[in-house]
Order: structure tokens, then sequence, then C-alpha cells
């Protein structure tokens, strides 16, 4: 079958979004409105494809941008998050060589420096390992809850875990769980958490245009005594729930276990009759990951490709650095440095 591979324009825009809908493996990173609200954010350059078929339908898309990785221009898919990258539909899989082609023109040409593709939590067998430098760049860890009820998770959360008896606590101690949506609160918390943490946080125009971009989301905010001491966000697309960001006043920790925001996110994924929870990515045998693995969640790779095959990343690499960061968090929180480095590390 003919097809042709075309920068995405303005008119497919609903096609594109009607072609993520009706392919449960997509996320809400793949969307018309998570583009822009990385063109509004942090005024990256996007570059889309889509794939279409000789009738002109669309039968695959590759989501990325242009974007400036410190002193490199670069191409990514997805900045900041390890779910975009191109996905086409079955019987069409030869495509995947032309599309990741077009992104190797623009280093070939000098346009950017290098090209980094992320791929589906569930890879998608890219025919393109001898152009391209294929690489683990994490794990993700995830819950599926396809036809269970919360008692069905919550049984099988085990005595080890310790997840029952952190919530039971942190009701005991009177917390109050509220489904707020209150980004003000969100947004507060999580500057809070990135202080300690020594973390770059992302900007505050970031939850507004997230909240004004119609973005299917849901916030959990625990209270104590009518004061937000913890948050979480997370965002919905088809039948999966991703876990996005959380917050939390350090303060109120042994008070308030930030179990109980999973556990209320998982629940509110059950209202809704999804099918995942998406824990995110985590460094393999972290800290992250082990909590992560206390909610029975499965694990699977994350992998990335890269243009040039001599380019690689080890996003792990400079961790040593957070522990500078954390004795100096003013430098990331009350200066412009905070920013500049949180849009750079895409």
């Amino acid at each position: 079958m003919d097809y042709a591979v075309e920068e995405l324009n303005e008119y497919d825009f609903e096609k594109w979004n009607k072609f993520v809908y009706a392919h449960k493996e997509l996320t809400i990173f793949h969307t018309i409105e998570w583009k822009r609200l990385l063109e509004k954010t942090f005024n990256f350059e996007s570059k889309y494809f889509v794939v279409k078929n000789s009738e002109g339908e669309i039968v695959g898309i590759s989501p990325a941008f242009k974007v400036k990785k410190f002193l490199k221009k670069i191409i990514i898919s997805m900045p900041f998050f390890e779910y975009g990258g191109p996905f086409v539909e079955k019987g069409h899989e030869g495509i995947y060589k032309d599309i990741f082609n077009k992104y190797k023109e623009m280093v070939d040409k000098g346009e950017v420096s290098y090209v980094k593709i992320r791929s589906l939590p569930e890879d998608q067998s890219y025919p393109i390992d001898d152009i391209y430098n294929k690489q683990v760049e994490a794990h993700d860890f995830y819950l599926d809850i396809q036809n269970k009820t919360f008692d069905d998770i919550w049984t099988d959360f085990t005595k080890d875990s310790g997840v029952r008896t952190a919530v039971k606590k942190t009701l005991k101690n009177g917390v109050i769980i509220k489904k707020d949506q209150d980004f003000e609160n969100l947004y507060n918390l999580i500057i809070k958490k990135d202080f300690k943490l020594g973390n770059p946080s992302f900007p505050k125009i970031f939850f507004e245009n997230l909240k004004n971009k119609i973005i299917n989301h849901n916030i959990i905010t625990c209270y104590l005594e009518n004061k937000p001491i913890s948050s979480m966000i997370s965002l919905i697309n088809n039948n999966m729930m991703i876990l996005h960001q959380m917050g939390s006043d350090g303060e109120y920790l042994k008070k308030a276990s930030t179990e109980i925001l999973f556990v209320e996110q998982i629940k509110e994924a059950i209202n809704r009759g999804l099918d995942i929870v998406d824990f995110g990515r985590s460094k393999p045998n972290s800290h992250h990951a082990k909590f992560k693995e206390k909610f029975n969640t499965k694990q699977r790779n994350i992998y990335a490709y890269y243009y040039p095959k001599t380019i690689s990343e080890d996003r792990y690499k400079y961790l040593w650095i957070e522990n500078i960061l954390k004795k100096t968090p003013w430098i990331l929180s009350k200066t412009p440095l905070g920013n500049w480095i949180r849009k750079n590390n895409v």
C-alpha cells in the first residue's frame, strides 16, 4: 500500500487526536493538547510527522520537538517524559524506518546535533538498529487494574509492603483526603518538595497551562487541620492513568504518608474504569523503584534510540550533583538558573 510521511499541519489536528484515542497504546503525551502545552510553556519547536495511506487516512504518527539541551540543539520525543515516540498501525511496521530517517536527515544536514527518540513502554521493535543506537533508558512501573475492584487491589497489598499500615496510620492522624483539583496547592507543595531535594521545578506557567489546555487530570490533596500537606496530579488518556507529579510539606511526612496519595489515585482509576495505573520511570534498584514495587507493580523497559549511533546518555550519571544542590537549594528555586536547568534537562 502506498503511503506518505508528511509534516503535521493544523488541518490534521483533529484526525491526529482521533488516531490517538483509537489506539489504547498511546498516551496523553501523544495528544495535540500536550503538543500545545509544551509549545506554550517552553516555546519548543514541534517536529511532528503523520503517515497517510493512499486514501489520506492517518496510519501512523510521530511526535517530537527541536529543543536546546544546554549547548546543543537536538530532536527529542518526548521532552521530560518517557512515553513519546512514533507509532504506526500493525501491518505498516516498515514505515518506522522512513519516520526515523526524517529525523536522521536533520542531523545529516547540520540542523541538530543528535536525535533521541523514546519508545512506548511496550517497545515497538523498530527495525532501525542498523542506523540508531538502542539503549534501555529506565524501568517503567505499572499496575494492571483491569477487571479488578479496589478491594481486590487493597487485599493484594501484603503486610510486609506496609502500604495498608501507612494508609491507616495517616487516616488515624486526622488527615482528610480531597479530590479538589487545586493547582495552586499542588504547585506550592511541589516547590517545597523540590526545594528540599535540590531539584529544579517545572515553572508555575506549566501548571497553569496544564489546567487550561483541557488535559484530563485528577488532583488529590491531603489536608491536616485544613492545611494542605501533600498533593498529587495524575494524567488520564484512553485506558491509562499516569501518576505525573507529587508535592509535599516535609514537616508533616510522619503524619501523612505518601502511600495514601498513590492508593487514592488507584481508587480513582478503578472508579473511572481504567485498565492501567502507570507509576512512571525509576532507576533500577533505586529507592523510588523499591517504593513503587510495594504496590505490586509490574516492570518493563523504556528504550531510547539515538542517532548518530555513537551517542548515548546515562540519565543517572550526574545524580551526585543533587547531593550538592540539596545543600544549596535556593540556587534552583530563587534564581533563574533553576528554570534554565529544567528547560534544558529534557
